[in-house]
Parts: structure tokens; sequence; C-alpha cells
């Protein structure tokens, strides 16, 4: 497959699952999650869907289960939006590369200490 239909494809993809996230779906224990980026196989038979949670561990990792028990629903609500002929099955995945990338920040201030550095 050409890459720019998969990009296409991923990008339509990132657009239905994010409006069923914040429109369908009610479980509070989702919570306010964003939708970081997708990535779908050649065949289109699996998603990868990467989000992004703000809050503690235990709320990140509910927040995944919940959307990942939901995942079969926003699979059918995004059918009927989506021109393909076969619609991946989609697994929720914590993106931690915003955390990642702020605790390189704080590592990389003059003077700053943070918890787990090695004197």
């Amino acid at each position: 497959m050409a890459g720019w239909r998969m990009e296409r494809v991923n990008q339509l993809i990132l657009e239905e699952v994010a409006a069923v996230i914040q429109n369908d779906l009610r479980d509070p224990a989702i919570g306010f999650v964003t939708v970081l980026t997708v990535d779908t196989a050649p065949d289109l038979k699996n998603c990868t869907v990467y989000i992004s949670q703000m809050g503690n561990e235990e709320e990140r990792k509910a927040s995944v289960e919940a959307l990942n028990k939901a995942a079969a629903f926003v699979r059918r609500a995004i059918m009927p939006r989506l021109e393909l002929r076969i619609v991946p099955a989609l697994v929720f995945k914590l993106d931690e590369t915003v955390e990642r990338a702020a605790r390189i920040s704080a590592l990389l201030k003059p003077g700053a200490r943070v918890e787990g550095d090695l004197d």
C-alpha cells in the first residue's frame, strides 16, 4: 500500500476515534484523553491508537483499560464514517512521550533536582 494512503487512513482513523471518545463514550474511568497518533498495519487488520492523559499512573492505566474494553464499540461507531472495506481492530496504548519529555526538561534545568538523580 502506498505511503500517502496509509497516512490518510491513519489521519482519518485518528479523527474519527477522537470524535467518538469525546462525544459518545460516557465511562467516567476514561477521563480526559487526547488521541496523539495512530499506527495502522498495512493489511488494515489492526490499529494501535496512542493516547495521552494527564494525571497519576493509576488514572492513566484505568483509562487505557476502559478504552480497550470499549474498543469494539468505538470500532462499530467509526465503521459507517470511514470509507474503508476493512475497518481495523483497535488497541489503545498509553504514549508516555510527553511525560518523558517533561522529565528530561526538568533534568536539563541548571540546579534542578529530580527524583532518582544520582549524586
